[in-house]
């Protein structure tokens, strides 16, 4: 007996459904009655309870502008709102991250879009790094001020 034939019959002794290509490629099931679920060794898997909803998934962004309009180099419009990366850190005197890798994002609607700071109109460019300078100040300033 050779090593293929061992298997299957090993595995179609231990429960596992085993199927067998013949050599005109039609599948063959070996042991049981032949097909999966119906008690011939095969495996069932079901949810454990099918009416369970999923938990709601919760996101929060930190919004650094209300929605506005942006607008491209191109001359492009997108109303939506400049975002953070991350939420920065309060007690280690970390801003949020308005710009990461040379991009920043925008919430429009319930979609995000990581936009590339060099694609934006220079205007609207040089808000976004005032608003990224303004953010590094305001925790500079918490970190220099005495604790009470």
């Amino acid at each position: 007996m050779s090593d293929s034939p061992r298997l299957a019959l090993g595995l179609a002794l231990a429960g596992l459904f085993v199927a067998e290509v013949s050599a005109q490629g039609v599948r063959r099931p070996i042991g049981g009655r032949g097909s999966f679920g119906d008690g011939g060794g095969g495996i069932v898997v079901s949810p454990s309870d099918p009416k369970a909803p999923a938990p709601p998934r919760t996101v929060t962004y930190l919004s650094l502008t209300p929605e506005r309009e942006w607008k491209s180099a191109a001359g492009q419009k997108i109303t939506a709102r400049l975002i953070a990366f991350d939420e920065g850190d309060a007690e280690r005197h970390v801003p949020p991250t308005v710009v990461r890798d040379e991009q920043v994002r925008l919430l429009k609607g319930k979609k995000v879009f990581v936009y590339p700071l060099a694609k934006l109109d220079p205007a609207h460019r040089a808000e976004v790094r005032s608003i990224q300078s303004q953010l590094a100040a305001s925790y500079e300033g918490r970190k220099k001020a005495p604790k009470e």
